[in-house]
């Protein structure tokens, strides 16, 4: 079973740009491990300050492993002080009825 997490961020008023460049070393991180298969990130039409970030990773387990390092090792520390607030991370899989 393959998962999508679906991460949502907010950026502080005014600082989108920044958090782009700051996120710039963590979306290399994620697309060169050797487990994700894809990383997309999007930016909301309606308010340019709310991006998203479509990950492909095996299992939730494998993400969140990947997340908890990622965090242990300060991965996240220029991201933080540039949001509007917590980042929130759903999974989810795929399902098309009658399959």
């Amino acid at each position: 079973m393959s998962v999508t997490a679906i991460i949502s961020l907010q950026a502080r008023p005014g600082q989108r740009e920044l958090l782009l460049q700051a996120m710039a070393g963590p979306l290399a991180a994620t697309r060169a491990h050797p487990v994700c298969s894809g990383v997309e990130m999007m930016i909301a039409v309606e308010n340019s300050d709310e991006l998203i970030l479509v990950e492909q990773w095996p299992s939730v387990a494998d993400h969140q492993n990947y997340i908890n390092g990622v965090i242990a090792a300060g991965g996240l520390d220029a991201l933080m002080p540039l949001l509007a607030g917590e980042i929130d991370t759903v999974h989810y899989t795929s399902h098309c009825p009658g399959e």
